[in-house]
């Protein structure tokens, strides 16, 4: 595998991984624009850029999962 192979690859993984998590907060269709927004940012800007571009996404889903939790819980 060259390194492009390699870089695809952890693209596509670190994409699956958020798209996993946006199964969970979003739905499918969000998931796959994420899963394939990773393959493609870590193809051709590398991995880590990969994954820090999916970083924002990942760390969106948090803040929309704690908001949407706290608003009904009744104080």
């Amino acid at each position: 595998m060259n390194i492009f192979g390699l870089t695809a690859f952890l693209g596509i993984i670190g994409g699956a991984l958020v798209a996993f998590n946006f199964v969970i907060h979003f739905g499918f269709w969000l998931a796959a624009l994420a899963a394939i927004a990773g393959a493609i940012c870590g193809h051709f800007i590398g991995p880590i850029f990969g994954l820090l571009f999916l970083l924002p996404f990942e760390v969106g889903a948090r803040l929309w999962s704690y908001f949407n939790v706290a608003s009904r819980i009744r104080w």
